[in-house]
């Protein structure tokens, strides 16, 4: 049951993939584009301040794409980080080709940290005349030129140059090679970085939908921790085992590995009063 589980959410990545990337790009070519890059619902073009005139054609459709995604983040958690994007889905399901002893372990770092400052970044150098920078180096231009390279003879050449070079070391370095194969969505996603302010909004109403922990099963044993693709799971120095919503996708991959079932995806309110009470609360508090 665990290996179907993943492999339906694989499969819906993989369906995404299909959707929105050379060389089929299904949803891009409806509205008339090849790639999601520059699409007419590129979603960081609406955060790009630099170029009023190409932000306003974007606006519509990319509005409606993450308003979207937005609510169903604020109400029910990041599945469209989880089960839809096509890039970081793509860098997670390449990481399971690399050997673990090969994988490099970032989670010493503060995934927030980055991800805030980056998105700053993002937010502000248009401001100064420099935004373009964020975008040259996005995730969605890289994965949709290697896949449009096997078709497109331009998307070779862009590969080619030195932010394509650029674009695909960092690829490697924080997708495929990164444990969990989610770094680049970790640190480097503007998008994923405001999707998850809302997931996190959403986790303080006891009655939305959210990976929780009933620390009254827990027995710490940490399994959680090493599988979580998102670093989302931390154990404190009291031996209490914490969910930063700030970072967490509901892949419910630790809902599979957890032997003793005390992860689940539910509301709050549903975790028994009595094992609140033994256990204490049930932290969702930030790093």
């Amino acid at each position: 049951m665990q290996i179907t589980s993943q492999k339906k959410r694989y499969f819906l990545i993989a369906l995404s993939a299909f959707a929105f990337l050379p060389p089929l790009a299904l949803i891009p070519r409806f509205f008339g584009s090849l790639s999601i890059c520059g699409s007419p619902f590129c979603m960081r073009m609406l955060l790009d301040f630099q170029d009023f005139s190409r932000m306003s054609k974007t606006l519509f459709i990319g509005l409606i794409l993450l308003s979207g995604i937005f609510a169903v983040s604020f109400f029910l958690g990041r599945f469209w980080c989880s089960h839809v994007c096509p890039i970081g889905g793509v860098t997670e399901i390449g990481s399971k080709a690399v050997p673990g002893k090969l994988k490099i372990n970032y989670r010493w770092i503060s995934a927030p940290a980055v991800r805030y400052s980056y998105l700053a970044a993002f937010l502000f150098l248009p401001l100064l005349g420099v935004g373009g920078l964020c975008c040259n180096y996005c995730n969605f231009s890289v994965v949709s030129s290697i896949f449009g390279s096997v078709v497109d003879p331009s998307s070779r050449l862009l590969l080619a140059g030195f932010g394509g070079i650029t674009n695909l070391t960092l690829l490697v370095l924080l997708g495929v090679f990164a444990a969990g194969g989610r770094a680049y969505c970790n640190f480097l996603c503007p998008i994923g970085a405001i999707d998850s302010v809302f997931n996190w909004a959403g986790s303080k109403f006891r009655f939305m939908k959210r990976i929780r922990i009933d620390m009254s099963k827990c027995n710490s044993c940490g399994k959680c921790i090493k599988d979580c693709p998102m670093w989302a799971i931390e154990k404190k120095p009291d031996n209490s085992v914490v969910i930063n919503q700030l970072s967490c996708i509901p892949c419910k991959i630790c809902i599979e590995k957890c032997q003793k079932e005390a992860i689940s995806y539910q509301k709050e309110e549903l975790i028994s009063e009595r094992d609140i009470v033994k256990s204490g609360s049930v932290s969702l508090e930030p790093h």
